[in-house]
């Protein structure tokens, strides 16, 4: 019993591994600059497909996958830079100015930076499950992600938790930071994404 439940942890750990190592080998498959959108969607693609059964997750799969996202894979990561540059730049020219006003605008560009990169999750696991534009893949995953603000602060605690660690351990960032956030994110808005999915059903 406690030794297939260890099979199960490791098993785990070396799924989440694999998908690093493949996320990584595939965004500098495509330079980088094109790689990195197209490998988060295959990544998530396999984690819902397989969940972490490293047995089942190869790397032919993961390359035909690489190349069937690698258009909308791109639109979801550049929208993503496109939208975060702009408030980024905004937000770099309101704290050179002084006032109060500045300042409130100043955290506000902040916030709706954060907030970007959140709807960002959401749009690469949302992607997974809707085949619908990405103008209604953004207002969709824009409204989810206030859908349970439960699940929201949840996501963003475990998020943080992630980010902590890799800053604090550097080595995670090549064995599991990138494979472990996208399958926090599949992990906790699972829930979400099916009652979004039984309400587009519904109104069908």
């Amino acid at each position: 019993m406690i030794s297939n439940g260890i099979y199960l942890v490791l098993n785990d750990v070396w799924g989440l591994v694999k998908l690093n190592f493949m996320f990584l080998a595939f965004s500098l498959l495509g330079g980088v600059v094109l790689g990195v959108g197209p490998a988060m969607l295959m990544v998530n693609d396999l984690i819902l497909e397989y969940r972490l059964q490293s047995q089942q997750i190869t790397w032919r799969e993961g390359f035909e996958r690489w190349k069937a996202n690698f258009i909308r894979g791109n639109q979801i990561f550049y929208l993503y830079v496109l939208i975060s540059a702009v408030l980024i730049y905004n937000l770099y020219i309101c704290v050179q100015i002084k006032g109060l006003a500045w300042l409130i605008l100043s955290f506000l560009l902040l916030f709706f930076t954060f907030m970007i990169g959140m709807v960002f999750l959401y749009m690469i696991n949302i992607n997974s499950s809707f085949e619908i534009s990405i103008v209604n893949l953004f207002k969709l995953s824009f409204a989810t992600v206030f859908l349970n603000l439960g699940t929201f602060i949840k996501l963003i605690t475990m998020i943080g938790l992630v980010l902590f660690l890799s800053w604090k351990m550097k080595g995670l960032l090549l064995f599991m930071t990138f494979s472990g956030l996208l399958f926090l994110t599949t992990l906790v808005i699972k829930k979400q994404v099916a009652h979004v999915r039984l309400q587009l059903i519904g109104h069908e």
